[in-house]
């Protein structure tokens, strides 16, 4: 972005890039919401006759890990805009250490 601080192009950025991040943390609340559901109905039924709840179970799994990067994506521009991008370069090496630590937590 070339847009100078404060200008009116760089608001509008800012303002287009909040609004893809809200967007996206609406979709990963949605989703959270149908697996919450889902597992809760699952439960409720002791895990009998559930094959509504799996199906939404698939959906979240197959969207899910779609979703994150996206957000990720979107968080970063909004921080890119409003803070710089060294610190978007640390979030980004602070979430790829994260992942690695669950990641050989889980395969533990």
């Amino acid at each position: 972005m070339t847009a100078a601080r404060g200008s009116a192009e760089w608001s509008r950025a800012v303002d287009a890039a909040r609004a893809e991040r809200d967007r996206l943390w609406l979709v990963d609340g949605v989703l959270g919401d149908m697996f919450s559901a889902a597992m809760g109905s699952q439960l409720r039924k002791e895990f009998r006759d559930c094959s509504a709840e799996r199906a939404k179970l698939d959906h979240f799994h197959a969207v899910r890990d779609s979703v994150q990067p996206e957000l990720d994506t979107a968080d970063d521009r909004v921080d890119e805009l409003l803070v710089g991008p060294e610190y978007v370069e640390q979030q980004r090496r602070s979430r790829a250490e994260i992942r690695a630590r669950g990641r050989i937590e889980r395969s533990r």
